[in-house]
């Protein structure tokens, strides 16, 4: 008899070994923060000063929402790119010169179906995971969105980048916005 009772017992353990563990509680669906990344900025003197204002750190598994606070008609439309950090341009020269070929605001365009001459076909790029967590870089697509021009539009997606990634970003369209965030545990 303790031969067949040991049986449905090894059975029902080996069943609650392989089920899927369950969510915890920050993980829930009805816990998830949105933080939000502004793009703000305008043109004074006739140049155009656009800036990312937005948290630090962010949860994985929260969302992120990017906004835009601009007016379009004025300066333009953005992306928001993830893109490798050492690849933003980082002085006035390079960032003038960031929609040359070979240069990652050429590839940005790219990503969205666009030489920069002719329209965005593909917007938002979504790579690797579902949401946030890809940097692009020479010959491999970043999670990037498009803006357009219309002031208060918005793209809102989880990070789904493991803890401790430092997710950069940047602007094609104005190089010099730039700025990164971390991701935190859960």
């Amino acid at each position: 008899m303790a031969r067949t009772l040991k049986a449905p017992f090894a059975f029902a353990a080996i069943l609650l070994a392989m089920a899927p563990a369950a969510p915890s509680p920050s993980a829930a669906k009805g816990d998830r923060v949105t933080e939000t990344i502004l793009i703000r900025g305008g043109s004074k003197a006739g140049r155009v000063h656009i800036r990312f204002d937005g948290p630090k750190t962010i949860r994985r598994g929260d969302f992120l929402r990017i906004r835009v606070m601009t007016n379009g008609r004025r300066v333009g439309g953005h992306s928001f790119s993830l893109v490798r950090g050492s690849l933003r341009p980082r002085t006035r020269e390079a960032r003038r010169v960031c929609y040359s070929p070979g240069r990652i605001c050429q590839e940005i365009g790219g990503w969205h179906g666009t030489d920069g001459q002719g329209p965005v076909t593909r917007n938002p790029v979504r790579t690797g995971r579902r949401g946030w967590d890809t940097a692009g870089n020479y010959g491999r697509r970043g999670d990037s969105w498009y803006t357009g021009l219309r002031r208060g539009s918005s793209l809102r997606q989880v990070v789904s980048a493991p803890p401790g990634t430092v997710l950069h970003f940047m602007c094609a369209i104005h190089p010099a916005a730039q700025g990164q965030i971390r991701v935190i545990r859960g």
